[in-house]
């Protein structure tokens, strides 16, 4: 999903995967992972339907956030129709295989960074994914069997 625009969002703009706090209502992880995708995309994932949980994931490193992400692979039947809540300004479902080919990488700069770093990223149409999100999907597609760049690119 591509995130909503707003001055005070640090990943305003940024694609990424829904998500969120765990609230106190959350039970586990995994519940706040179907909760946040129900309220961000109206996606229900059926607790049954979880195929597992990836290695948690830090991020911040360009920002002040200091946040911890544990994703939870879901299995789908189809191109299940999305809606989108207030954080949301589009959805786009991408085929694993645009992600198996390592010929899809490129470099992404994100201009806040001072350090002007190259970060492996991917393009989808118009939609750019890098960082914690392309970090994720490095994260799967390492267990599908295709290693991809996680780090920046050297200089």
């Amino acid at each position: 999903m591509k995130r909503c625009e707003h001055p005070l969002d640090p990943w305003s703009g940024q694609m990424a995967f829904p998500g969120g706090r765990r609230d106190s209502t959350d039970e586990t992880l995994e519940a706040v992972a179907r909760r946040e995708t129900l309220e961000e995309v109206g996606l229900l994932l059926p607790r049954e339907s979880c195929m597992g949980r990836l290695a948690t994931l830090y991020g911040g490193r360009l920002t002040e956030q200091n946040l911890s992400v544990t994703p939870f692979i879901y299995e789908t039947e189809g191109k299940d129709p999305l809606t989108h809540n207030h954080e949301v300004a589009a959805t786009v479902w991408i085929p694993l295989s645009h992600f198996a080919d390592t010929a899809n990488i490129r470099e992404y700069f994100f201009p806040p960074d001072p350090l002007r770093r190259a970060f492996p990223s991917f393009e989808f149409g118009p939609y750019t994914i890098w960082g914690l999100t392309h970090r994720i999907i490095a994260g799967f597609m390492a267990i599908m069997g295709t290693e991809l760049p996680v780090e920046p690119f050297s200089k």
